[in-house]
């Protein structure tokens, strides 16, 4: 099991991790200018935006991108490729058809249910259908360089992803002249050049396939094996997710939405770059260990070796909310201090839902999977509605996040143990998670209520019972073994 060792799961993570940093950097200057030059209201609708985004790309995907990397890596042969490839381009004229229909037929409503009390946002249907034109740009991109990954061209995925980046970052501001239609605009312009990058690889990796490629709707069926499931759980869960940025905005207004959006924005950032960086490695690997006793023991260390990571990101960052808000965003978003603080705690769960979420698509339980985000999602979401219609004070959001993420972790725990049976939560990993609970609570009252010193003399406590409890779960023989 020594290619288990946590040693070798950091090595793997080099690469992917050094990308995704500065894909993330670029991505905190793109925000620090649009902070800094448009307010909390532009934060606000750009909110929204991104969970319209995320709805849409999910829905039409389908979790194709997924398929088409299993279908590319797993070929043994050049007609099977051109097959793939025959498929992914009626997909993207099947996608394209449904843009369209979308553009025509439904932008003013999607822009009145979305801004639905909001007056002055009642007409946006031009910013709404340029939304949607993103989101198909958004698609192309994500599509061509699942083909791309399917030959493990990492460094060749890693620049389509760095240049959109870097195209958005560059055009932040310049956007920003355009008002409302400049909004828009910023939640996809970077992916117009991606797409143009990755189908210039495309083309290059492909070159021999290309010539005999068809659009064969065949193909499609195929190649693609269809999931309700999949389709159905982007359509029910990003939808449900896309109410929560609806309910503040018109409970509490674009300011608000813009001070929370700050607040989990930090908290996505933390979590993608732990997340996309363990990805690369785990599920390959997952797919390479036949024994379910292994797989059980492999998982343990995952989730071992997120835990260490993300609880010291979280204590470090409630200890610095103010200073992070003013360097990452501006001094007009130091008020969401509280919010961070707070939101910063659902951050843990992702150390077990992860490994979980992941191990449940691993097996192909698209259903499972979708019944847990479903039910937490849908609970999350109620509650959010019922605390905005009593008017409770901003700082209650973050919190019932909070709930929701432990709720998903318990259901996660439980439909994995019910499922696959006992030892996917080891006890050490158990007792470790009860420690970073009480941590983080303890850590809120002293950040919230004490002085500078006594928070000073609390993060000492904490660096040395860190480096006791380190010890103490004898991470440098699991490290090795």
């Amino acid at each position: 099991m020594q290619n288990l060792s946590l040693k070798s799961i950091s090595k793997s993570m080099s690469f992917i991790s050094s990308v995704t940093f500065l894909t993330v950097l670029l991505g905190i200057i793109t925000t620090k200018i649009i902070a800094v030059f448009g307010g909390l209201e532009v934060m606000g609708t750009l909110e929204i935006y991104r969970k319209l985004i995320g709805v849409l790309v999910p829905l039409l995907a389908a979790g194709t991108g997924t398929i088409i990397v299993q279908k590319i890596s797993n070929s043994i042969n050049e007609k099977d490729i051109t097959n793939i490839i025959s498929a992914t381009l009626v997909l993207l004229l099947i996608q394209l058809f449904l843009i369209i229909i979308l553009i025509i037929f439904f932008a003013d409503d999607i822009a009145a249910l979305i801004f639905f009390n909001s007056n002055e946002n009642i007409k946006a249907t031009s910013e709404m259908r340029v939304v949607i034109v993103m989101a198909y740009f958004i698609l192309i991109s994500q599509t061509f360089t699942a083909l791309i990954n399917g030959k493990v061209n990492l460094k060749k995925v890693s620049i389509v992803n760095i240049a959109s980046a870097f195209t958005t970052m560059l055009a932040s501001y310049p956007l920003l002249f355009l008002e409302d239609l400049g909004i828009a605009l910023l939640v996809g312009f970077g992916s117009i050049v991606g797409s143009i990058i990755a189908i210039y690889y495309v083309i290059k990796i492909y070159k021999k396939n290309i010539s005999f490629v068809g659009f064969n709707f065949k193909s499609l069926l195929t190649s693609f094996p269809a999931s309700i499931w999949m389709v159905a759980h982007p359509l029910v869960v990003s939808t449900l997710l896309l109410l929560i940025p609806i309910i503040i905005n018109n409970h509490y207004g674009l300011k608000a939405l813009g001070l929370f959006s700050s607040a989990t924005i930090i908290t996505a950032v933390v979590t993608m770059v732990l997340m996309s960086a363990m990805k690369t490695y785990f599920l390959p690997t997952l797919g390479t260990i036949e024994s379910l006793v292994e797989k059980k023991f492999f998982i343990n260390k995952i989730i071992f070796f997120c835990l260490i990571i993300i609880l010291p990101i979280i204590i470090f960052t409630m200890f610095f909310a103010k200073f992070l808000l003013f360097i990452l965003f501006s001094e007009e978003f130091i008020g969401a201090y509280k919010l961070l603080i707070v939101q910063m705690m659902s951050v843990l769960t992702a150390a077990f839902c992860w490994p979980y979420a992941n191990y449940i698509l691993h097996n192909g339980n698209f259903k499972a999977y979708f019944i847990i985000d479903t039910i937490w999602a849908s609970i999350l979401a109620l509650m959010l509605f019922y605390v905005a219609g009593k008017d409770y004070d901003l700082i209650v959001v973050p919190i019932i996040f909070v709930i929701g993420s432990f709720l998903s972790l318990a259901l996660y725990a439980f439909a994995v143990k019910f499922i696959y049976g006992e030892g996917f939560l080891s006890k050490k990993n158990l007792i470790f998670g009860i420690y970073s609970v009480l941590i983080m609570l303890l850590t809120y009252i002293v950040v919230s209520e004490f002085s500078l010193f006594m928070q000073s003399f609390w993060a000492f406590l904490l660096a040395i019972g860190f480096i006791l409890l380190i010890r103490r779960q004898n991470v440098k023989n699991l490290w090795n073994t």
